[in-house]
């Protein structure tokens, strides 16, 4: 499939096409709360290592509302939330900034989105790449 082609499904599947990962660091190093600009670098060198495809950083994926996930996969519209702060009393686990995510993550899944959140441990550790790897897999049905 070419990059036009692709580009094309994307926006037909309710996404927009960003700039890749690594042009957008500097941005998410910027935003509070968000990965600094080496830990998106490790982020996707651990994905190329556990033999994922490479995600666009700090996708936007809705047009109006103008969400962004952390880290999405467009093709197949696997998204990744990395949710820090929950010992922190951090903005996703305090009333306002939890019930905003309530509605970003139910706007997402009825765009067709599959969304794995996890903690930042769950990406020191390791443990997101196997949810990531099953979410990225098509499902047989079986």
């Amino acid at each position: 499939m070419t990059e036009a082609q692709l580009i094309a499904l994307a926006r037909e599947r309710g996404g927009t096409v960003g700039p890749s990962a690594a042009e957008t660091m500097p941005k998410a190093a910027k935003r509070v709360g968000k990965l600094k600009a080496s830990d998106g670098v490790l982020f996707l060198a651990a994905c190329k290592a556990h033999g994922l495809p490479r995600p666009y950083a700090e996708f936007r994926f809705h047009l109006v509302r103008r969400w962004l996930f952390d880290w999405a996969w467009t093709f197949e519209k696997v998204a990744l939330e990395i949710e820090g702060g929950a010992w922190t009393q951090g903005r996703h686990t305090r009333g306002k900034g939890f019930t905003d995510d309530i509605t970003k993550y139910n706007e997402a899944v009825i765009l067709g989105w599959k969304i794995i959140r996890c903690t930042p441990q769950d990406v020191t550790t390791g443990k997101v790449f196997a949810w990531l790897r099953r979410a990225l897999t098509p499902s047989t049905g079986a």
